[in-house]
């Protein structure tokens, strides 16, 4: 019942925040803050009662930690199946906390239509932790589509305020033309996979666990696994299916951004994780040198990309594209090291992500430009934005001491163990990382601006957030081994379904 209430918790809220606007304009936002606070509440519960109070060795009986099911359409085999592992916990903790941000970053930004704004942001985090417990693939698949709604909403209704409502639209069309198309090919895939599994068992299903132990011809697999795999890296998104981003975090309100860059993007990593890799083990091992090649070539190419960049909106949007090559690059390498390390990467990613994004915001209203060559933070601002911003930009680069720094070395090691050749790169990768971080620095630290404005106190729980951040940050590269402990037996799971393909 528990995982029934991380969803419909945030559903009934965004509701609550659509129906109070009518009483008054400032309700929805308390709503707001107590529905994500709530749901953070219990997730943090889950991860202290079941992944800290008790050893994982008394777990191994059960592949699920907490599983939730009940019957749906019981004609086509379809039910509300939920369930959830140290994998889906640690994600879910993020997606609430970072929830919390979110709303604070809109704090006193919005002056009419609060409550729909609300409502669009709370469905976000409703969909995006039905993606992290679905594990009936129809239930999985309809998640996946119903986020792209209040996505597509939020741009053209609330976006960024200085482009024009066709631009904005335009913005969203494309965002939602490339995620229909891509989700076409996941439905066939599922469809397939379902009428297969029919044809074998006689038994008409969705289920994950059911599909775990279908056996498939190669090309059978091969096929069903490029429709899961194409959906996955459109919005991871890899490169050349890139396009859509920048584009919308041009035209999305940054503070939003959090949720978006920070969160949604990688409910793929966790969809090629759970579905790919564990569904379709052949296959996957058949790709993986050329999914490897496609996140080295997107690591690359999104680095030099980030150099060309004067928005700091799209900076940040090609620095998501080069991560996301390096994560594609990790959950392709098959060994628990490079796998730990991906897990703490994507995690510290998420952190130092939005903390840039949240202090990008708070700097938009001190130059009234987001041309990160018109900025010159070191003079124009108070001294704790100064250093924030720059502990956020190392972060990103991987400084020792952050958990971004320890996530890659385990990365690396996983690679020297995969293959040589292919730590070298990595290496010379992170090289390119350090490039265009410091292109960044010497931008905005040292840039022309022609003024600068004063207006901030719009802007509260900047700084709370902006140093809950930086110390989890920290903690997370001084202590990475809760988080490795956590995840260890998911991903070991994953693993030794691999070595039985092997």
């Amino acid at each position: 019942m528990l995982l029934n209430v991380l969803i419909l918790l945030p559903f009934l809220g965004s509701i609550l925040c659509y129906l109070s606007s009518f009483c008054n304009i400032k309700l929805p936002r308390w709503i707001a803050l107590f529905t994500t606070t709530v749901l953070l509440l219990i997730t943090c519960k889950i991860l202290y009662s079941e992944f800290y109070i008790h050893h994982l060795h008394y777990l191994n009986h059960s592949l699920w930690n907490y599983e939730y099911c009940i019957p749906w359409i019981p004609q086509l085999g379809i039910n509300f199946h939920l369930a959830l592992d140290g994998l889906s916990a640690l994600m879910l903790t993020i997606t609430g906390l970072l929830g919390i941000f979110s709303i604070f970053c809109h704090w006193n930004e919005l002056d009419k239509s609060t409550g729909m704004f609300y409502c669009n942001l709370l469905c976000i985090l409703s969909c995006t932790i039905g993606i992290f417990l679905s594990i009936d693939l129809f239930l999985f698949f309809c998640f996946w589509e119903l986020i792209l709604l209040p996505i597509y909403f939020i741009t053209v209704f609330w976006g960024n305020s200085s482009l024009s409502m066709n631009s904005r639209t335009n913005s969203a069309n494309k965002f939602l033309i490339y995620s229909q198309l891509s989700s076409l090919l996941m439905l066939v895939a599922i469809i397939n996979l379902v009428v297969i599994n029919y044809n074998t068992s006689h038994i008409l299903t969705f289920d994950y666990n059911n599909f775990k132990n279908l056996k498939l011809t190669f090309w059978t697999e091969f096929f069903i696994m490029i429709g899961f795999f194409i959906p996955f890296i459109v919005k991871m998104p890899i490169i050349p299916f890139h396009g859509w981003l920048p584009d919308i975090q041009k035209s999305f309100p940054t503070s939003s951004s959090v949720d978006l860059v920070s969160v949604v993007l990688k409910t793929s990593l966790y969809g090629i994780l759970r579905f790919n890799i564990s569904l379709f083990p052949k296959s996957s091992i058949y790709i993986s040198k050329y999914a490897i090649l496609l996140g080295l070539f997107t690591f690359f190419y999104g680095s030099f990309l980030t150099i060309a960049q004067k928005n700091i909106k799209k900076v940040i949007s090609y620095t998501s594209i080069s991560h996301a090559g390096i994560m594609l690059v990790g959950a392709y390498i098959f060994n628990i090291t490079s796998y730990k390390g991906l897990i703490l990467y994507t995690i510290s990613n998420m952190l130092s992500i939005s903390g840039l994004l949240i202090l990008i915001q708070y700097l938009y209203f001190y130059f009234n430009t987001y041309n990160l060559k018109k900025m010159k933070i070191s003079y124009c601002c108070k001294k704790w934005i100064s250093g924030s911003f720059l502990f956020f930009l190392l972060a990103n680069l991987g400084i020792p001491g952050t958990g971004n720094f320890t996530g890659e070395l385990l990365i690396l090691l996983g690679s020297f163990k995969y293959c040589h050749v292919l730590s070298i790169g990595i290496s010379i990768g992170l090289i390119m990382v350090t490039a265009y971080s410091m292109y960044v620095i010497y931008n905005m630290y040292f840039g022309t601006s022609l003024q600068f404005y004063t207006n901030i106190h719009k802007k509260k729980f900047v700084k709370i957030q902006t140093i809950i951040l930086i110390l989890l940050i920290i903690i997370i590269g001084l202590f990475p081994k809760t988080i490795g402990y956590i995840s260890y037996y998911p991903l070991n799971k994953i693993l030794k379904n691999l070595l039985y393909t092997y």
